[in-house]
């Protein structure tokens, strides 16, 4: 049965014929109608009928599932940096001249000259798994040899990112280390390959440092003076408290909270959480003699605080990013008209006839002509 299909019946029934287009009453208006009653009906059922039978569980189709973000009342997560460079590349040097190739000299006799391209030339291959990058007509400080250069690339972590200074905003310049593979450098080259699904292991906050560079990658040829090699190690510090979600609808009100009736990782969907009542936290921390608040502390435990917030024994980042949570309760943000009703078929000549009851008690409508709409 739908929401739709049932809402018609309620309109056959109270009006005692099909209702025309121009009746007062449109089957939209009974659907918030049909989806309160089904949620008294589900609590119903549970202390009239499961209950008495020492049947603890609410029908499957009852639940509702959800994935929600785990917040923080305080703290943050930020990246603090610290950045290297290797030292100024060199560059070559182009002789002022006349047509006649003369050489333009200062009174000294020395040539007047000019920084021109430093050489580097950055050829990238798409070869489908990664990108084949190689640099060439590198000219390395004098008192820098390759051997250092290579070193100084690899020793970033798996939150290092390499930047080659100097080139254009559309030239790919800025790489995650923890992607480049097959690291060689000579006086005057490096090449490695681009792996970017390793370099998109980096930390969340390092994606948008990277994403410019990884948007820009295809198969291509660059001339740029390159300056410098920039070397920046990041660090993600979390200092968010104590972890909690807000519930995404308020569950039917059932003994010891079972309207929250499953919390676990988003990632497993048989992983659980452990529900405590309000306040047992607290008491529970301080149960030294039989070590129950160490074993707590080991296993993830909530508590639900107020109407729509649960609380975590845990700090946010211990815990996953998202939670799954299912919760005893119909939804009309979730439901659409053609959806089936998470009911179970005896039940819904109980919902026809307790909306049919709620329509009724409205009245007969105001046809008196007055000030009154």
């Amino acid at each position: 049965m739908t929401l739709k299909k049932l809402a018609e019946q309620i309109l056959l029934r109270y009006k005692g014929s099909r209702p025309t287009a121009d009746t007062d009453l449109d089957e939209r208006e009974i659907y918030d109608l049909i989806i309160k009653t089904i949620n008294a009906q589900i609590k119903l059922e549970q202390f009239n009928v499961n209950l008495p039978q020492s049947e603890r569980f609410v029908p499957n189709a009852g639940l509702a599932t959800y994935v929600v973000d785990v917040a923080s009342d305080t703290g943050l997560i930020f990246t603090e940096k610290v950045c290297a460079r290797f030292g100024k590349l060199g560059s070559t040097a182009f002789p002022w001249a006349t047509t006649g190739n003369d050489p333009w000299q200062t009174e000294d006799g020395d040539n007047w000259t000019v920084d021109g391209f430093g050489g580097a030339t950055i050829s990238i291959a798409d070869e489908q798994t990664y990108y084949d990058v190689l640099i060439t007509g590198l000219a390395l400080p004098k008192s820098r040899t390759a051997q250092e250069l290579e070193n100084f690339i690899k020793a970033g972590t798996s939150n290092s990112v390499l930047t080659f200074m100097g080139t254009e905003p559309t030239t790919p310049s800025t790489f995650a280390i923890i992607g480049m593979q097959d690291i060689a450098v000579s006086n005057s080259t490096i090449s490695f390959k681009y792996f970017v699904n390793l370099a998109n292991t980096v930390d969340e906050e390092l994606i948008p440092v990277i994403g410019p560079t990884t948007d820009l990658l295809k198969t291509e040829v660059y001339n740029e003076f390159i300056t410098d090699f920039e070397r920046c190690d990041y660090g993600v510090v979390d200092t968010r408290g104590r972890a909690k979600i807000t519930l995404p609808a308020q569950p039917v009100a059932l003994p010891r909270g079972m309207g929250i009736w499953h919390i676990g990782d988003y990632r497993d969907v048989d992983s659980a959480y452990i529900p405590i009542q309000a306040g047992e936290h607290a008491i529970l921390k301080g149960v030294s003699h039989t070590g129950l608040n160490s074993a707590l502390g080991r296993l993830v435990a909530y508590e639900w605080y107020g109407n729509s917030t649960v609380y975590f024994n845990k700090t946010a980042g211990q815990m996953p990013e998202k939670v799954l949570v299912r919760l005893v309760v119909v939804d009309p943000e979730t439901l659409g008209e053609y959806d089936l009703l998470p009911i179970p078929a005896d039940m819904e000549e109980a919902v026809v006839v307790r909306v049919l009851e709620i329509l009724k008690a409205d009245g007969q409508p105001d046809v008196k002509t007055d000030k009154l709409p």
